[in-house]
């Protein structure tokens, strides 16, 4: 009987700690698949971020190159505008000299 008893007690504890594992062990896998689903959502924003950074860094280039047009245009505009000014100086200086004769 008391062998009976102890077999009966060993295989309770037994019992005890195999229901323990089952519970630790479902718990894992719900905590797994919990953080695979962060991981994926977390990869997806990640990606998403990458693109916005790419179209934003593509808009930036774009900005900068018409800047860059646009400032020629104004250099070639106040080159144009130093010559006309010269010019008009120069018949300036003809008509004051004519007007001496």
């Amino acid at each position: 009987m008391r062998d009976l008893e102890k077999e009966r007690a060993r295989v309770d504890v037994v019992t005890s700690e195999l229901d323990q594992l089952q519970l630790t062990y479902t718990t894992t896998t719900k905590n797994a698949a919990v953080i695979e689903t962060s991981l994926k959502e977390i990869k997806q924003q990640r990606d998403e971020i990458v693109k916005q950074k790419d179209d934003l860094t593509q808009q930036l280039n774009e900005i900068e190159m018409k800047m860059e047009i646009e400032v020629k245009k104004r250099e070639e505009i106040e080159k144009v505008n130093r010559r006309q000014l010269g010019e008009i100086e120069k018949l300036k200086t003809n008509i004051a000299d004519y007007e001496s004769q």
